[in-house]
């Protein structure tokens, strides 16, 4: 996998009224909103490596999840493929689970809009705990902790 660091953010902590300039920081009193922040993503195989055929575009992707104020991720994986693709796996196999699947049409396929898309999705991912968000996550990618 091509990997590439994206961000790092510092935490979006604050005194609650009645705690403001506390000499400790996260305290009881403290609000802190939990923000996911992509750090990384990664491609399997490189996508301009693929056949053109529209039938055989599909390829994996692992994206890496922190949140603000700290160092730690942990990755979600998905496929991404063309809805030919999709359509030869229904034909071959009868049926095809859609979780995490991200589906474009092989025309109309760029990297670059692919690295954005899933960027602004990470980026609107927030919550009051760390588990919050990688609930939301997981609906993108299989989150590396799924089922633990």
């Amino acid at each position: 996998l091509r990997w590439r660091v994206i961000a790092y953010a510092p935490t979006s902590c604050r005194p609650t009224p009645g705690e403001r300039g506390h000499p400790y920081g996260l305290l009881s009193g403290h609000h802190c909103d939990v923000k996911a922040v992509l750090t990384g993503i990664g491609l399997e195989p490189d996508p301009s490596t693929l056949p053109g055929s529209p039938e055989d575009f599909s390829f994996s992707v692992r994206i890496l999840v922190g949140q603000t104020g700290t160092y730690g991720e942990e990755s979600f994986d998905m496929v991404v493929c063309s809805p030919e693709w999709l359509a030869k796996r229904c034909q071959s196999e009868g049926f095809v689970l859609g979780l995490h699947h991200l589906v474009v049409r092989v025309e109309d396929y760029d990297e670059r809009k692919l690295r954005a898309y899933i960027e602004h999705w990470v980026s609107r991912q927030e919550g009051s705990t760390w588990d919050e968000i990688a609930q939301q996550l997981r609906l993108l990618g299989h989150w590396e902790f799924e089922g633990y």
